[in-house]
């Protein structure tokens, strides 16, 4: 059994340093990390900078549905501008998608839900554990509800923006410590979500930062929706 964490943010998006993240990784006894930051994907190459622990590259993006973690991406993804592309490019690719802390549009967009689930569906897994959740004990209970209404394998991630709140929630796999091995696993659903909320300070802190960059990521959203390759591109060269 491994234990991952399947939503950390670095330097390269508003996260920390990645050789922080690695160090708080391997005291708190994990086996694998995904880095997953905003619209700029990991590059596979991080693993020859993490010695004695598992590198999942991957992405965070944004779609109607909320925010997507992509897991096991290369040099071949594109990322495409609706949902369903999506599913269907990493599908063919061999990539993982994960609906990141759904219960923040559960409450905020009730009126949706059904469309949730729908679009839901489309993906890998759902993310139930998420130590920045603000109110975490009912928001891991709306998120296993939707999962287990799904019948969807349920992830656990710290949705890190400091090293030090790194494995406060994770995912125990079932798996071989190799990239595909984890992939499949999660994918087929042999995986159980752990883990406990970050200190509250820093819950509050990463909800408030969000709210101050809210104007930000809405440009970012849109200029991703409109051209979402191009702007892959550009910012994989920043």
């Amino acid at each position: 059994m491994l234990r991952a964490d399947l939503h950390v943010h670095t330097l390269a998006s508003d996260g920390d340093d990645f050789e922080r993240v690695v160090a708080y990784a391997k005291l708190r006894g994990l086996d694998a990390v995904a880095i997953t930051d905003h619209f700029k994907p990991a590059s596979p190459k991080l693993a020859e900078r993490a010695e004695g622990m598992l590198i999942l590259p991957g992405v965070e993006l944004e779609y109607e549905v909320g925010h997507v973690l992509v897991l096991g991406v290369d040099e071949r993804f594109n990322p495409p501008p609706t949902l369903p592309e999506l599913a269907d490019e990493c599908r063919d690719c061999g990539y993982v998608t994960v609906l990141a802390h759904p219960a923040v549009a559960i409450l905020s967009r009730p009126g949706r839900l059904e469309r949730l689930r729908a679009e839901a569906r489309m993906l890998d897994a759902i993310e139930t554990f998420n130590s920045m959740y603000p109110i975490f004990g009912l928001m891991v209970r709306l998120s296993r509800e939707l999962a287990a209404s799904l019948a969807m394998p349920e992830t656990g991630g710290s949705d890190a923006h400091r090293a030090s709140s790194v494995g406060r929630c994770y995912t125990v796999i079932d798996s071989d410590p190799s990239l595909d091995d984890v992939l499949a696993a999660i994918a087929r659903g042999r995986i159980a979500p752990q883990g406990t909320p970050s200190p509250i300070a820093e819950r509050l802190r990463v909800a408030v930062g969000a709210l101050r960059r809210a104007p930000l990521k809405i440009s970012r959203r849109h200029a991703y929706l409109a051209a979402p390759s191009r702007y892959f591109r550009e910012r994989c060269t920043r």
